[in-house]
C-alpha cells in the first residue's frame, strides 16, 4: 500500500480518500463543498429549558442529562404538555399529579402522574436531581 498524500492512498491499485470525520451537530456540505460545521443547538437543547413550577412555584433549571424536563425535581408535580414525549401537543395544560414510582429493565425508576383535569396517565423517567424523600413518601401505602 502507497501512501500518496494526508487524504487518499492506493489500495490494490485504486486511489482511495479516507473519509473525513465531522462533529454529529455537523450541518451538510453546501452546494459550493464547503465543509463549514454548524454548532448551533439542537432541538433537544432548545427544549431543554428551565421553568417555574406550577405546584410549588420554586425556579426549576434545565435537565442535567440533556433530555427534555417534564416534572419539578423538588415536588415531582408535572405540567399536561405532551401526547408524546417532547412533543408539547397537549391542549390540556393542566397540573399532572405524581402517583407512583414504577421500576422498567430498561429505564430504570419511571415517575407515574395523572391529570388533575382530564385524567390522563404518563411516565417519566426520574432525573438524578428529583428529591429522593418526596420520591419515597410516593411509595408509602396510603
Amino acid at each position: 500500500m502507497a501512501k500518496q498524500s494526508r487524504s487518499t492512498w492506493q489500495w490494490r491499485g485504486q486511489c482511495v480518500s479516507t473519509p473525513q470525520r465531522w462533529p454529529s451537530t455537523a450541518a451538510p456540505l453546501a452546494p459550493g463543498g464547503d465543509k463549514s460545521v454548524s454548532y448551533a443547538p439542537t432541538s433537544r437543547e432548545q427544549e431543554n429549558t428551565g421553568f417555574r413550577c406550577a405546584h410549588c412555584g420554586r425556579e426549576v433549571p434545565a435537565h442535567p442529562g440533556g433530555s427534555y424536563r417534564n416534572h419539578c425535581p423538588y415536588c415531582l408535580w408535572s405540567v399536561h404538555v405532551d401526547i408524546a414525549p417532547g412533543d408539547r401537543a397537549a391542549d390540556c395544560q393542566a397540573p399532572m399529579r405524581p402517583e407512583a414510582v414504577d421500576h422498567s429493565g430498561k429505564k430504570g425508576y419511571i415517575l407515574i402522574h395523572r391529570c388533575t383535569v382530564c385524567g390522563a396517565v404518563d411516565r417519566n423517567k426520574l432525573a438524578p436531581d428529583d428529591d429522593l424523600d418526596v420520591l419515597i413518601s410516593l411509595q408509602r401505602p396510603a
